[in-house]
């Protein structure tokens, strides 16, 4: 069974680290603490998903990425694959993989994830 508590901690970091925020700048914007934060991107606290929809809104309508279809039907390696392919895999991408520990995973183009 998914992890869905790890995958949304893992799409929370990348979408904080792609738009080179800070857990408080992220904890600001939905009117949270950057413990608070902290405790969501790490898994020890789950969000909800009226957060993480206020959450989406609130990066948004600050021009950042939050891609919630990615979200829904992609992997966290998978999204980050697909961000590194549109970008040209920026320094921060291969940072980001090695945060999350997916240097020595393989992505599927499918949507199995990660074999």
């Amino acid at each position: 069974m998914m992890n869905y508590r790890n995958n949304i901690a893992n799409y929370l970091f990348i979408f904080r680290r792609w738009n080179y925020l800070t857990q408080s700048d992220c904890g600001d914007m939905i009117g949270h603490t950057f413990q608070q934060w902290q405790k969501y991107e790490s898994g020890r606290n789950e969000m909800k998903a009226s957060k993480l929809l206020e959450c989406a809104a609130e990066f948004k309508s600050k021009g950042k990425i939050f891609d919630l279809h990615a979200v829904i039907n992609l992997s966290p390696a998978q999204y980050l694959e697909k961000l590194g392919t549109e970008h040209n895999y920026p320094p921060l991408y291969h940072i980001i993989r090695k945060k999350l520990s997916l240097d020595n995973a393989s992505v599927s183009s499918s949507n199995e994830g990660i074999k």
